[in-house]
C-alpha cells in the first residue's frame, strides 16, 4: 500500500497537464488523506493544492492502481477552492497612512499642538535613487522527486550484475524491447544485487531482472520507490531452490531425508573428508547470505562441533570442489543452489538429494523482477511483459553451460544475442503471448525528459545470494 502511495503522487508530480493550465503552472503540493485496498486495486484519494500562502481549501482527486502498478482510474473530485480575500485589513492601512500624512504636515508647517516651541527646522533628504532590478523569473522549486540524471539520449539501460544466470532473461527483454515494443536498449554493470537494487531506486536504470524471494526482502524493505513483479522461475527443486544436498548413496545407505538425520555417528564419520573426527560441509562464498544460515542450522539441530564448515571463496571454488568429490562418487554434504552450470555438465542433480528441513533457514525462491513504481505507469507497455515473461530454471541452467562452455567468447554482446534468439525461436509461442495486446512504442525521448525509459539491472558478486 505505501508503493501505491508512492507511486499516485509520483504519477500526479508528472502529469500535471490533468489540472488544467492555471494549476500545472503552479507549484502544487500533495498528501494522500484515503486509501483501500481490494482484492484487485489499491484506492488511493489525495489533497493537492498550491504551494506556498495557500488559503482556503484543498482539491481532492481519487486514483485506482491495479496490483500490478498501473494507474486504471484518475478521477478530480473537487478542485482546489481559495478563501475570499478580506478587504478590512485594506482599509485600516488606508486609515493609518492617511494619519501618518497628516501628522507629518502639521509638524512640517508647526501646527503640532504639543510642541514646545519652534524648532530648528528639519532638513528633508533628497527621494532615494532606486536601482532598477532586472527580472528575475520566480524559483520553482521540486517537491519530493529529485532530477534524474542525464542519460545518452534515446536510450534503454539495462542492468547487469554479474551472474551468469542473468544473462539469459536480460538479453531474452533486450531483444524483445527492441524488436517488438521499438526501444533502443543498452547494458550497464552494477557489478553487485545491492548495487543493482540502488540502481533501480536512483534512476539509473529502471529494471532488475535477479531479485530472489523471500531472502531479497530485506534488501527491498530499504527502499520504498521498488516494486516487484511476476514469479520468472523458481519455487521448487530442479528449477530454483537452495539448501543442502547429500550424496545419493550416503542418503540411501544410511535413510537420511532430512537435517534431523545429520548427527548420526556413521554418517558423521562417512563425511569425515579430512579424517579429524568431524564431517566436512562444503559451504559458500562469505559474501552469500547462506554464510550466515549454514552456522544456525548446525547450532539449531544440534550438529556444532560433529561438523565443520569448508568456507569457499568464490562460486567457482565451491563448485570445484562439489564436482570433485560428487564426481568421484565420495561421500558429499554441501550447499547448493539452482539454476547453477557445473563443470564437465555434471549431473549434480541425479546425483545428490535436497535435505528436508533447510527450506526454514533457505527457503525456496522466486526469481522476481524487479522496477521503480513510477516506471510502471510511465511505461505499461513493457511492464506488462516484466509480469508475463517465464524462462524455466532449466534453461537458465543450460545457458549458463553453454556461456561456460563458449570461454572468453561466452560473455561477448554477440554470442549473448544469438543465444536469446535460439531460445525465443525455440520458444515463440509463449513468447507471443508475452506481448499480445502490447502496443509498439515509438523511438524514445531523453531519459531525463520522459522518466519512464527503462533499464534492467544485474550482479556478478552476488554478494547475498538469493
Amino acid at each position: 500500500m505505501d508503493q501505491a502511495c508512492v507511486l499516485a503522487i509520483q504519477h500526479a508530480q508528472e502529469n500535471l497537464d490533468f489540472y488544467g493550465p492555471e494549476l500545472a503552472a503552479s507549484h502544487l503540493v500533495w498528501e494522500v488523506i484515503g486509501q483501500e485496498e481490494t482484492d484487485d486495486y489499491y484506492h488511493i484519494q489525495m489533497s493537492f493544492r498550491p504551494g506556498g500562502r495557500f488559503r482556503g481549501r484543498p482539491g481532492v482527486e481519487h486514483l485506482t492502481i491495479d496490483k500490478v502498478g498501473v494507474i486504471q482510474v484518475r478521477q478530480l473530485v473537487n478542485p482546489p477552492i481559495e478563501r475570499a480575500t478580506s478587504f478590512l485589513p485594506f482599509y485600516i492601512g488606508i486609515v493609518a497612512v492617511g494619519m501618518v500624512s497628516v501628522i507629518g504636515v502639521l509638524i512640517i508647517m508647526g501646527g503640532w499642538p504639543f510642541g514646545g516651541g519652534d524648532p530648528e527646522p528639519t532638513p528633508v533628504p533628497p527621494p532615494a535613487t532606486k536601482t532598477p532590478t532586472p527580472d528575475v523569473p520566480p524559483t520553482i522549486v521540486a517537491t519530493m522527486k529529485p532530477t534524474p540524471k542525464p542519460v545518452p539520449e534515446k536510450s534503454i539501460i539495462l542492468a547487469y550484475d554479474g551472474w551468469a544466470g542473468s544473462y539469459l532473461p536480460m538479453y531474452v527483454l533486450k531483444q524483445i524491447f527492441e524488436e517488438d515494443l521499438g526501444y533502443q536498449v543498452q547494458v550497464a554493470d552494477q557489478k553487485t544485487i545491492p548495487e543493482a537494487f540502488r540502481s533501480v531506486s536512483s534512476g539509473d536504470t529502471d529494471i532488475f531482472t535477479s531479485a530472489w524471494f523471500p531472502l531479497r526482502e530485506f534488501t527491498l524493505e530499504k527502499y520504498t520507490n521498488l516494486v516487484k513483479l511476476g514469479e520468472v522461475y523458481g519455487g521448487k527443486e530442479r528449477d530454483a531452490f537452495e539448501g543442502l544436498m547429500l550424496s545419493v548413496e550416503e542418503s540411501e545407505r544410511f535413510s537420511i531425508t532430512g537435517l534431523e538425520d545429520l548427527a548420526l555417528p556413521s554418517l558423521i564419520n562417512a563425511l569425515d573428508a579430512d579424517a579429524d573426527g568431524t564431517g566436512n560441509l562444503i559451504g559458500c562464498p562469505p559474501t552469500w547470505v547462506c554464510k550466515e544460515r549454514l552456522p544456525e542450522i548446525l547450532e539449531e539441530h544440534g550438529l556444532t562441533g560433529l561438523y565443520e564448515i569448508e568456507e569457499q571463496q568464490s562460486e567457482t571454488s565451491m563448485l570445484a570442489a562439489i564436482a570433485d568429490r560428487v564426481g568421484k562418487e565420495l561421500p558429499a554434504l554441501f550447499y547448493m543452489y539452482q539454476p547453477v552450470a557445473f563443470p564437465d555438465d555434471l549431473p549434480v542433480m541425479d546425483r545428490a538429494i535436497w535435505l528436508r528441513g533447510t527450506e526454514a533457514y533457505l527457503p525456496l525462491a522466486f526469481d522476481r523482477t524487479i522496477v521503480r513504481g513510477d516506471f510502471l505507469a510511465i511505461r505499461p507497455g513493457a511492464a506488462t511483459v516484466l509480469q508475463r515473461y517465464r524462462i524455466p530454471g532449466a534453461d537458465i541452467s543450460r545457458s549458463m553451460r553453454q556461456i561456460e562452455a563458449a570461454g572468453a567468447d561466452g560473455t561477448t554482446s554477440e554470442f549473448l544475442a544469438q543465444l536469446a534468439r535460439d531460445w525465443i525461436e525455440n520458444n515463440r509461442e509463449s513468447v507471443n503471448t508475452w506481448t499480445q495486446g502490447v502496443a509498439r512504442r515509438p523511438e524514445l525521448f531523453p531519459r531525463h525528459s520522459i522518466p519512464g525509459s527503462l533499464t534492467v539491472a544485474y550482479s556478478s558478486d552476488k554478494e547475498n545470494l538469493f
